[in-house]
């Protein structure tokens, strides 16, 4: 009971500061609330929800979601007035002329005033002033209290929003609201307070953003993405695409840049091919392709790269071409519009089953890998299907008879054709209109049209790894066999 009569008398003695001020110092849209605390001075609200004043007072503090930038005001019962707004709503409320707007947001910005929260490292960098203090109240957030650490610096996690570390003000004025040591250190996280979240007069506060910039994602890492039609195709079968999909939990969050490595061991030391970062560009919250280095092969939409075309033309960045009957390994990370880069991500078909096995389709050992962490380029080129047929221009009902011409290939040989037989080869042939209308034979034989004009022919070839491909051709002419007469003089 003790705690919640000193939480009521907080709680009245913030709306009575509050009801002298009717100007608005911002508004209940803004992204930060919550509360921090100075252990010489007390709580400061982040917005005007946190005290039900929002009807009569409405102030917040707000980061802006693309540039960081910081803007507002927070409010002290004991303190006033805390200005995140580098052009205050009055001159009094204004940053010393010496301040000046860096196009960055890092340590570096020795003269940038106002704060802002640096996307990347998530850390907040530059000032607040206690406008009450003049320009002896200047809060700094990049400290770290010569303790080498970022105990102090303060910061906002970027899974949860939650800001740790501490501000500091230092002055060392005589002030009526400060000691010869200024406000020293302000808490936004009571799990950072030495006091801890359990201290009745302080339970439970934090300040809370909602503006911060999630690590992006990727799913449904595949490969190799190329399919039978499309290696019979004029592409050829020793091609390979990298898919993946990007997510982020941020809205309007895109796909900015990836990096991808391939490997043939699962190591990223010393890969076949590492592209680098490839850039995007990132324009009226669209992100689009634009990407640099011969290494990168895609698009931002479609997420495809071409591995086979990345090899070919990865420069130094490429120590192989893309082999037939190879297992390969490979990582992907990106970055999303605010350059916020993601984990490594490894392509793996079922983490459940890590396994090793040994391959040997087609009698070749190969090296032992991880089948659920690697895709398998094919092993040889597909079968070449083509056939000819006599007689070339039959009539209905006449015998026709086919003849196999369908080159195959073998892992052992590489690009060496070799002409199909029963052996090596199975055969699915299909006849429109004619009897029989089907085939498994290498060379169907009496084989009958029964309607004149052109009749389709397909055939499928299927070798002993079970690549296979299509052909077809149209048998021209059918026509109808005319009756045989003989002329006599009557």
């Amino acid at each position: 009971m003790k705690t919640l009569f000193i939480n009521k008398i907080f709680f009245l003695l913030a709306l009575t500061f509050l009801a002298s001020f009717s100007v608005a110092k911002a508004n209940t849209s803004d992204n930060v609330y919550g509360w921090a605390w100075a252990g010489n001075f007390g709580w400061i609200s982040f917005n005007c929800t946190n005290t039900f004043t929002c009807g009569s007072v409405n102030y917040g503090v707000n980061v802006e979601p693309m540039t960081g930038d910081f803007e507002g005001y927070a409010w002290s019962p004991n303190l006033g007035w805390i200005s995140f707004q580098e052009n205050g709503y009055s001159s009094a409320a204004g940053f010393f002329d010496g301040c000046i707007e860096e196009s960055s947001c890092d340590s570096n910005d020795q003269n940038s005033c106002s704060a802002c929260y640096n996307f990347i490292d998530n850390k907040v960098y530059g000032w607040a002033k206690i406008l009450s203090l003049g320009d002896s109240g200047w809060i700094r957030f990049d400290h770290d209290g010569g303790t080498g650490t970022d105990l102090y610096n303060l910061r906002a996690e970027s899974d949860t929003g939650f800001f740790r570390g501490y501000g500091w003000n230092g002055n060392n004025t005589n002030s009526d609201l400060a000691s010869e040591v200024g406000v020293g250190w302000i808490s936004f996280n009571c799990e950072d307070d030495p006091a801890g979240c359990s201290n009745p007069l302080i339970i439970g506060y934090r300040v809370v953003g909602d503006f911060v910039n999630n690590k992006p994602e990727l799913a449904n890492l595949s490969a190799p993405n190329w399919s039978f039609e499309e290696g019979c195709s004029g592409y050829g079968s020793l091609q390979t695409f990298l898919e993946w999909d990007f997510s982020d939990r941020d809205a309007g969050g895109c796909e900015l840049a990836y990096q991808i490595i391939v490997n043939t061991t699962n190591s990223t030391s010393s890969p076949v091919l590492d592209t680098g970062k490839c850039l995007g560009t990132y324009s009226g919250g669209v992100c689009s392709g634009g990407y640099d280095g011969s290494a990168c092969q895609t698009t931002v939409v479609a997420n495809r790269f071409n591995l086979k075309a990345a090899l070919a033309n990865g420069g130094a960045s490429s120590t192989a071409e893309l082999e037939y009957g190879t297992p390969y390994y490979w990582w992907i990370k990106v970055w999303d519009e605010r350059e916020k880069e993601s984990d490594w991500f490894q392509f793996n078909t079922d983490s459940a089953l890590n396994h090793v096995v040994t391959d040997n389709i087609a009698g070749n050992l190969a090296e032992s890998f991880d089948p659920n962490l690697t895709f398998t380029t094919y092993y040889h080129k597909f079968p070449n299907p083509s056939f000819s047929w006599l007689p070339t221009y039959p009539n209905i009902g006449e015998n026709v008879y086919f003849t196999d011409n369908t080159k195959y290939y073998k892992t052992e040989t590489g690009d060496n054709q070799h002409t199909c037989n029963d052996t090596f080869c199975n055969y699915e042939w299909t006849f429109e209109q004619a009897l029989p209308n089907t085939s498994m034979s290498m060379a169907p034989s009496e084989i009958k049209f029964l309607q004149g004009g052109s009749m389709n022919v397909v055939v499928k070839v299927t070798d002993n790894e079970g690549y296979y491909c299509y052909n077809s051709a149209n048998v021209e002419n059918v026509s109808v066999c005319l009756p045989l007469w003989q002329e006599k003089r009557p």
